[in-house]
């Protein structure tokens, strides 16, 4: 079930305005405080209250997903995968200034080649950054 929120305090003191929020899911009740002070707007409540509800539905989709039991771990990147990385990223640039000169066209085979292996070694790095 949907995490669900009610205002069930609401207090000013001076500048700062306070509020109690119940939030249930039907099993579990969390009552949480807040408090603002003059320069809130008018859905500062609302807002604070909808990022909350987003925190605890979250949380139930992480708990559901986390299993008991052995972890295996991400693999790490490896030196391997940053020095193709770099090579291939340092190769096209050099190939990009050839292009910029003139020198070599951009229909270039090895130039379409390193694009893709370079798009390959990135989204391989990407992934684990």
């Amino acid at each position: 079930m949907a995490w669900t929120a009610e205002i069930i305090d609401k207090n000013q003191i001076s500048d700062v305005f306070y509020i109690t929020v119940r939030y249930t899911d039907g099993k579990s009740i969390i009552e949480e405080s807040y408090k603002t002070n003059s320069n809130a707007t008018s859905s500062w409540a609302t807002d604070t209250i909808t990022l909350k509800l987003k925190q605890l539905d979250s949380l139930d989709t992480a708990d559901a997903d986390i299993k008991l039991g052995a972890v295996v771990p991400n693999p790490d990147i490896t030196d391997a995968d940053m020095i193709t990385f770099k090579r291939l990223l340092n190769r096209y640039s050099t190939f990009k200034k050839l292009m910029d000169y003139k020198i070599v066209s951009e229909s270039n085979k090895e130039v379409a080649d390193i694009k893709v292996a370079l798009s390959g070694a990135y989204e391989i790095i990407k992934a684990r950054l």
